[in-house]
């Protein structure tokens, strides 16, 4: 038997898939995971964001993001049933995550410097330290890694500590300390004299001078 061919013709439609864009990121931007969150706007709207970064939706937070992440949107045509997916890879740079406190929050003397203790860690090597010390004459900076600020009374002042890594990620804490003077300790005595046999008692008088409230005295 000999074979044929018969023609066969049959229209096909194609579909153009969705373009996608997505106002406020792009390919390989940089971030700092101290910034500000923000809401994506992808065109065309209803479609699903996925990746690192992403929470409730459309929100971009550097915060949770790793340091090579991405933001993923899929969007389907329900006309059509097409579907697109667009990604934008992103590297999200650690920012320092930020403490100090103080060693000790009393004032000795009008010599005595208040020393503060760092505690900032940080993934990437910091670059800069900015300390600013708030007094009612204005600010005062500092830019090592431990600092002592002489505080010429007791009170409540700010302290502003910036620090900036290799990668220019900032972060910034800001604390009130109360300060206080310690006490100047001194006593005297109203006798000097005993009788053997007697019931003769030393006298002792306080004469601790202090600019707040004494809380306590030890003999």
């Amino acid at each position: 038997m000999g074979s044929s061919t018969v023609p066969y013709k049959k229209q096909l439609i194609a579909f153009k898939a969705p373009t996608i864009v997505v106002e406020g990121i792009s390919e390989n931007q940089v971030f700092c995971s101290s910034e500000w969150e923000f809401k994506l706007k992808p065109t065309p709207e209803g479609g699903t964001f996925t990746g690192g970064p992403i929470r409730n939706g459309n929100v971009f937070d550097p915060s949770i993001g790793s340091r090579n992440d991405f933001v993923s949107y899929t969007y389907k045509e329900t006309s059509t049933g097409c579907t697109s997916t667009r990604t934008y890879p992103v590297v999200i740079n650690p920012a320092p995550t930020m403490g100090f406190a103080l060693r000790d929050s009393c004032i000795a003397n009008a010599a005595d410097s208040t020393e503060f203790l760092n505690y900032t860690t940080s993934t990437d090597r910091i670059k800069t330290w900015d300390w600013k010390f708030l007094e009612s004459g204005g600010s005062q900076s500092l830019s090592d890694s431990s600092v002592s600020f002489l505080y010429k009374r007791g009170g409540i002042y700010n302290v502003e500590l910036i620090a900036t890594t290799i990668n220019n990620c900032p972060d910034t804490i800001k604390q009130s300390i109360d300060l206080g003077n310690k006490p100047v300790a001194d006593f005297y005595w109203l006798n000097e004299c005993f009788h053997e046999g007697g019931t003769d008692k030393l006298m002792l008088r306080d004469l601790t001078q202090s600019e707040s409230a004494v809380q306590s005295v030890t003999w």
